[in-house]
């Protein structure tokens, strides 16, 4: 029997509240490399602005854009990392070292880019057949991430996996990622518009200090709550492959 979403939300929370000081390396590293991005876009505009028009403009945009793809990377292989982690804290086993954790996941950064890659085509490709399709394919694959760090599955078989997970309980599915995203998601904005209303009182929307500190504010809430997040879609996939369908509608070989 599937877990209900009371009882994700429920023990999410408990997890982390239990463990926060465990993984709160992982938190930071999170702050850090999301603070900054939002950092190398204030100042990449800014050296554009004075720069004006030119080549120097466009060398600005690329070593903006070459920071902010190595930086997105690192924060996808921290998240890998932060997962790895919390399966053994869900299940009872010893935490990996931080580094140690990095060492062994360096194997699933590509892969997990390369299936993201993927789904995002299938989902695209639905939106442009309509709206319902890239709903139905990305709950087909909301479990793709973790196929790939916890089943050495990758592109099409990732995909595939995942969607025989869903197959023949696509509603539930969606109910159990929805409902708590809806929860933790109020929350996190709750917080965000406490943190950004009085800062844009004091200091006025269109400057640069609010526009600094209310980035790096809302950026800790939202480091605050990223192994909540995790943790609420893992304890859904560990419960599924727990309850596995009996009996799986034939996939075809393309999808």
């Amino acid at each position: 029997m599937l877990i209900t979403a009371s009882e994700i939300i429920k023990n999410s929370w408990e997890t982390y509240s239990k463990n926060w000081k465990r993984i709160l390396p992982y938190m930071i590293l999170l702050f850090v490399t999301s603070a900054t991005l939002g950092i190398i876009g204030i100042a990449g505009l800014q050296i554009e602005s004075i720069l004006g028009k030119g080549n120097l403009v466009l060398l600005n945009n690329l070593v903006v854009a070459a920071l902010d793809v190595a930086l997105l990377l690192f924060t996808l292989w921290t998240t890998i990392a932060l997962i790895k982690n919390l399966r053994n804290i869900v299940e009872n086993k010893d935490m990996v070292e931080l580094k140690e954790t990095f060492r062994q996941t360096s194997k699933y950064l590509w892969p997990v880019v390369w299936t993201s890659f993927l789904m995002g085509l299938a989902i695209v490709g639905g939106f442009v057949l309509l709206l319902i399709p890239a709903i139905i394919f990305a709950i087909w694959f909301t479990y793709s991430f973790y196929t790939v760090i916890f089943e050495d599955k990758k592109g099409i078989e990732a995909l595939k996996s995942s969607r025989s997970l869903v197959v023949g309980r696509w509603w539930k599915t969606f109910w159990l990622i929805l409902a708590p995203s809806i929860f933790y998601g109020i929350i996190i904005a709750a917080l965000q518009g406490a943190i950004t209303l009085p800062l844009e009182a004091i200091f006025g929307k269109e400057t640069l200090t609010f526009i600094f500190t209310n980035s790096i504010l809302t950026t800790i809430v939202s480091a605050l709550f990223a192994p909540l997040s995790a943790l609420t879609t893992l304890y859904l996939y560990l419960n599924v492959k727990a309850n596995p369908i009996t009996k799986i509608p034939e996939i075809p070989n393309k999808i």
